[in-house]
């Protein structure tokens, strides 16, 4: 009798121990991220009536129905790929719809090829829910949305030791982004010289390598234009990171960098990659910290502290601090104050002015100025793509913050500037806190500006050489 309740007792013990439901984390962490994406796109749709939440997707759009590989509103080369998925559908289905199936349909198959990849990484896909790089990449339509279905099923057939398909699918990441299959090369040279790999494995990935070649410096320049805006999420960045991801996870790779292996050498190349291509290096540094940082909450976890109730509060403060930067990630980047106005500014210029007007604005509106209102611009967002990019960058800054009106207005002229738009958040912030500063000034007291159209959020001025003058 005795034996049959001590049988019991451990039938009982062992059936409510929820140390045997770890291994399901992983899966609930993973339907988490489909269920919030799906969420994401739902309520974006809903407020703003479009699925797109990256202003790039315009261009990607515009170059998938041109067919053209430069821009012809702007002097630059597109220098995105992503086009080549939206091509053959965006002549029979509307390009909204095309995009939302592609969205959840990579995002679903890019997740089920992480699963087994992190199987003694109960937590990993909890943090990756948690890290405004997971609804940057899944949510925004552009080349990192493909890349990172590529670049996960690459790793699973390294993994799994299968070097040819692994070559396949390492063809269409080179050709999404050099430099980051430039990184691939370096983790393939570190499995030869580890003899994990074969010498022909090692050439047959050159091949691609070398005829892809490319080199640009570029970068150099963007990462010193307000590199705090740029890098972390907390001041601004769309692409960056946020500083309690990198907080945690570079401790991480202190505590356990003679432990990681590949790990911590595909980090120091991410971080050389950035200063080729800034959200290039953002994206697979972003990816190796939630990893990381995935890594150390579970040793947090199973470690033994001495004060239980400590142990608790810390690890529920570390997840309260990542899941308070997405919200604020998501809720900085969904704020529709004033985009209908802008649009609406944006398709009066269209209707309204000559089809060859340049049209001077804050690059962040390019893109949408060029979509909506198929007008020439001078800068847009892709700073580095642009012909001149960083002369125009500092000319445009020159025009926004100078009281001088010579200065102003022989650049303006120089860039055969007809029409300025001007919004509300470039007044409170983004270019300008008071209303006498720079342009704003200039504008006021010169009689070559005219407002020529005015609403809520948005203002245009009309700028002629006066004879006279």
């Amino acid at each position: 009798m005795k034996q049959k309740i001590q049988k019991n007792k451990k039938k009982h013990k062992k059936y409510f121990n929820i140390s045997d439901y770890k291994s399901n984390y992983r899966d609930i962490g993973l339907i988490a991220c489909i269920l919030v994406l799906l969420i994401y796109l739902t309520i974006v749709i809903s407020l703003q009536g479009s699925v797109i939440t990256d202003d790039k997707t315009y261009d990607i759009i515009r170059k998938a129905e041109t067919g053209l590989e430069s821009d012809p509103l702007i002097e630059k080369e597109w220098n995105f790929k992503s086009d080549i998925f939206l091509k053959p559908l965006i002549n029979f289905i509307n390009y909204e719809k095309v995009i939302i199936v592609l969205l959840v349909l990579t995002t679903i198959i890019t997740l089920l090829l992480l699963r087994p990849m992190f199987k003694d990484k109960s937590l990993f896909f909890f943090v990756l829910l948690m890290s405004p790089i997971y609804l940057r990449v899944s949510a925004s339509f552009n080349d990192y949305i493909f890349l990172a279905l590529f670049l996960s099923a690459f790793s699973y057939l390294i993994i799994k030791k299968n070097y040819i398909p692994a070559f396949i699918i390492y063809i269409p990441i080179i050709y999404l982004n050099y430099y980051i299959g430039m990184s691939i090369i370096f983790i393939i040279s570190y499995l030869y010289f580890s003899k994990k790999i074969k010498f022909y494995h090692l050439i047959l990935f050159l091949i691609p390598l070398i005829s892809f070649f490319r080199f640009e410096w570029g970068n150099k320049f963007i990462i010193k234009m307000n590199i705090l805006e740029r890098i972390f999420t907390d001041f601004g960045s769309y692409y960056g990171i946020p500083l309690i991801l990198a907080t945690l996870g570079c401790i991480s790779l202190v505590i356990f960098w003679k432990k990681l292996q590949t790990t911590k050498y595909i980090f120091i190349i991410s971080v050389i990659i950035c200063f080729f291509d800034l959200i290039a290096g953002l994206f697979l540094i972003s990816t190796i910290l939630v990893f990381l940082t995935a890594t150390l909450i579970e040793i947090l976890i199973k470690e033994k502290w001495e004060n239980h109730s400590l142990k608790q509060i810390s690890i529920l403060l570390i997840f309260c601090s990542l899941l308070f930067s997405s919200v604020g990630f998501i809720s900085e980047n969904l704020q529709l104050e004033g985009q209908e106005e802008l649009k609406e500014s944006i398709i009066w210029l269209k209707e309204n002015t000559h089809p060859g007007s340049i049209i001077l604005s804050h690059y962040k509106y390019g893109n949408k100025l060029k979509f909506f209102g198929e007008k020439n611009i001078i800068i847009d967002e892709d700073l580095n793509a642009i012909k001149d990019g960083k002369k125009k960058y500092e000319d445009t800054n020159t025009i926004f913050h100078s009281r001088n009106r010579q200065a102003t207005t022989e650049l303006l002229e120089k860039y055969n500037t007809n029409y300025i738009l001007i919004t509300k958040e470039m007044k409170k912030g983004l270019i300008w806190n008071k209303e006498s500063e720079g342009l704003l000034f200039v504008m006021a007291t010169d009689p070559a500006f005219t407002r020529i159209f005015e609403n809520n959020n948005t203002e245009i001025w009309q700028f002629e050489i006066l004879e006279n003058n």
